[in-house]
């Protein structure tokens, strides 16, 4: 179980008000007002037995340096004073008196390891400009949104232009990301590169230029939103924004135009656990965009993580499964949730676990067209889908 800052400032401080009691009553004075003392582990600290969890529990997190764990066999047992009686309650209380000195010693560390973690520092979407975009990068904020990026009629347009072309279902490439789409539908023009992250990347390229006819049909009957996209970026970064390319010239598809009328299960997506060989696997931080030409009135809702996605690969080339991911993943984080309307654009972390909520019946279609942003160790931003 996590430890929190708040019981790590509670208990410090207890211990540090009973600094100015007398020796006698000092020890008495903490475990009265101790938040979590239970009568029970006083019998593990005399037999130097491991604490519970809950009382000395971190997270294990791979990547991240951590405070160490407590146990009590880490503090050394103490011994009676001179001509006082070696009785178990006193010695308990002197050893349970050195251990939380200790505790709190970890406790102000997991509270500074807390604080130097990327968390977001306000709840609230910022609108696009150089700094919410590397703090977007950086996870420090939950989302970016951009309000008319699109007018009525571009949006009307293009829903009409994409309802003239027939829309495939998403088919997942595993068995568990297939039972996954099947009881969410998403229909789509394109295509994504998750789709083929087992067959390769010869597959995905070859399939990358009919996807891109496909929705190059769609734009010249409306408009652009990725050519629109890409010119907002490259007015907040310093970096060149362009369509990723593979070096030997093969480029990437980018924009998926989808449907998905029946929710998305949790997730969430990064290229360097999803797509080795890849070029893409060498960003160092990874964005979603998506621009709503419709949205429905009821339901539809992104609910967004901040607990970035962490797996560790166990073999060379081995592709980290991300849909669904376990509600586990996500729990106790903070969450921001956004539902959108026609001609908004939001990014937000894709490393961030998220999900979208089943619209309303007769709520109407939440079209979107969808892509990810890289960001390279240079600062240049690559769009692919």
């Amino acid at each position: 179980m996590l430890f929190s800052p708040s019981s790590a400032r509670r208990s410090t401080g207890i211990v540090e008000a009973s600094r100015g009691l007398p020796p006698s009553r000092r020890d008495t004075f903490v475990v009265e007002n101790f938040p979590c003392f239970r009568p029970s582990w006083a019998s593990a600290l005399t037999r130097q037995t491991a604490l519970p969890a809950k009382f000395i529990g971190l997270p294990r997190d791979p990547t991240a340096a951590q405070p160490s764990t407590l146990r009590s066999q880490d503090v050394p047992a103490p011994s009676p004073s001179p001509g006082q009686h070696p009785c178990r309650h006193a010695l308990c209380i002197a050893r349970l008196s050195q251990v939380l000195n200790l505790w709190c010693r970890r406790a102000k560390e997991r509270v500074a390891w807390i604080q130097e973690r990327r968390m977001w520092k306000t709840n609230e979407p910022q609108a696009l400009s150089r700094e919410s975009l590397k703090d977007l990068f950086d996870n420090s904020i939950p989302a970016i949104r951009i309000q008319a990026f699109a007018t009525g009629d571009e949006c009307c347009r293009f829903a009409e232009s994409a309802g003239q072309h027939t829309m495939k279902p998403v088919v997942g490439d595993t068995d568990v990301g297939q039972a996954a789409f099947a009881v969410q539908r998403i229909d789509h023009l394109g295509m994504t590169q998750a789709a083929f992250k087992r067959r390769g990347p010869e597959a995905y390229f070859t399939a990358a230029t009919k996807a891109t006819a496909e929705t190059a049909a769609v734009y010249a009957q409306s408009f652009n939103p990725l050519d629109r996209l890409i010119g907002l970026l490259a007015s907040n970064n310093d970096g060149r924004v362009d369509r990723a390319v593979e070096p030997d010239g093969r480029p990437y598809f980018v924009g998926i135009i989808r449907k998905s009328n029946e929710g998305l299960a949790l997730h969430a997506d990064f290229a360097p656990y999803q797509a080795p060989g890849y070029s893409v696997d060498r960003i160092d931080a990874q964005l979603a965009w998506n621009f709503y030409a419709a949205a429905p009135e009821v339901g539809g809702v992104t609910t967004l993580h901040d607990a970035p996605w962490t797996w560790t690969r166990s073999r060379p080339g081995e592709v980290g499964e991300n849909y669904p991911l376990p509600n586990e993943a996500v729990a106790g984080a903070r969450t921001f949730s956004y539902r959108p309307t026609a001609g908004e654009a939001w990014l937000f972390n894709s490393r961030n676990p998220h999900l979208v909520s089943p619209p309303g019946q007769s709520a109407g279609d939440r079209l979107a067209v969808a892509c990810f942003i890289g960001r390279h160790p240079d600062g240049r931003l690559t769009l692919w889908s």
